[in-house]
């Protein structure tokens, strides 16, 4: 009797030590499926990017970053159809080689770094030649990118406002020199004016003197 139970028990402990093993493998999530496919050469920009697991991911601490082989960073906006799934949308992309670099938080905690590529309108090289950086060296890679874009944006800024007040002043100078002509105008008009009136008066003061003349004559 105690024999058996003794077996029973050691089948029930192996069961549970099968299950909860099971339970902890199928609680990480795996990728299972790319879209765009790893080293797939497409002629049309794809829209977006999914990416599905094997279980449930914690999306508000999943991320994917896209990156041109040449090292400028796509801004994507994520999104998800599904608890497996992660989805990165954007604008069409131009010719070139992406590297899809994502990290995902599982539903136990578990974190999955992952890394592929594909090309738009382009030939890859093999696969045994793609070279790719650690998720953390493209945050820090990304974070760098940022920043000189932000900067840039600043150094635009301010090259616009300066043509912006370069173009104002040009304006106003044209407006006091516009100004200045018609001010000046009106004077030499006023002068020549006032010059017909002089001479006017001094014809006809001449006028007057001719015909006092004439009649003291008589």
């Amino acid at each position: 009797m105690i024999k058996r139970l003794t077996t029973i028990f050691t089948i029930i402990l192996l069961f549970s030590s099968f299950l909860s093993i099971n339970l902890t493998v199928s609680a990480h999530s795996n990728a299972t499926d790319f879209s765009p496919k790893e080293n797939e050469v497409l002629q049309e920009s794809p829209e977006l990017i999914e990416l599905q697991f094997s279980a449930g991911i914690e999306h508000d601490f999943s991320l994917i970053y896209l990156m041109k082989e040449t090292g400028e960073f796509v801004n994507v906006e994520l999104s998800n159809k599904d608890k497996n799934d992660l989805i990165a949308e954007f604008a069409e992309l131009d010719e070139g080689v992406y590297h899809v670099y994502y990290r995902i938080l599982s539903e136990d905690t578990h974190i999955v770094d992952g890394a592929y590529r594909f090309a738009v309108r382009t030939e890859l090289t093999s696969a045994d030649e793609a070279v790719f950086l650690s998720f953390d060296e493209v945050v820090e890679k990304a974070k760098v990118y940022q920043q000189e874009q932000e900067d840039a944006l600043l150094e635009q800024e301010v090259i616009e406002n300066e043509e912006q007040q370069v173009e104002t002043d040009h304006e106003n100078n044209m407006e006091d020199v516009a100004e200045e002509e018609t001010v000046t105008e009106a004077t030499e008009e006023r002068g020549f004016a006032n010059s017909w009136i002089l001479f006017g008066l001094i014809g006809f003061g001449v006028l007057l003197a001719a015909v006092i003349l004439f009649r003291k004559k008589k």
